[in-house]
């Protein structure tokens, strides 16, 4: 078994990266720490764009689909995605348990309508 660290690196081995794609930075558009945080306490907008991500045509329509892999995932997203769960799993909980109360409560209803009509009245008399 070969483990590769930083003393035992080789840039030869590693091809690289090549990025031909023309670049998306917006001159002057970079802020300060301090200009953020200026920004931040006086309650003014802190201007950012949106990350532009490639994904393989598989991976997006899992995405569109809401197929969820969390093997993919990093530790903090698995743990964001197990409390959305989580908390879903629970509010279905409720309504089923909701749901079953008023069935509950209406055959209870429907039981005690039929032990009405099951009752025999003695006959009125006419004074």
């Amino acid at each position: 078994m070969n483990i590769q660290t930083r003393n035992t690196f080789k840039s030869k081995d590693w091809k690289g990266e090549k990025n031909n794609s023309p670049s998306e930075t917006i001159p002057d558009q970079a802020l300060s720490l301090h200009e953020l945080l200026q920004r931040h306490t006086r309650g003014q907008e802190i201007p950012m764009r949106s990350p532009q991500y490639e994904f393989e045509e598989l991976e997006l329509e899992q995405l569109e689909e809401g197929i969820v892999e969390p093997l993919k995932m990093d530790k903090l997203e698995q743990l964001d995605y197990g409390k959305a769960l989580k908390k879903g799993i629970l509010e279905l909980t409720d309504k089923v348990n909701q749901l079953f109360k008023k069935r509950q409560e209406d055959l209870e209803k429907d039981q005690l309508f039929d032990d009405v009509e099951d009752l025999e009245f003695p006959p009125e008399d006419n004074v």
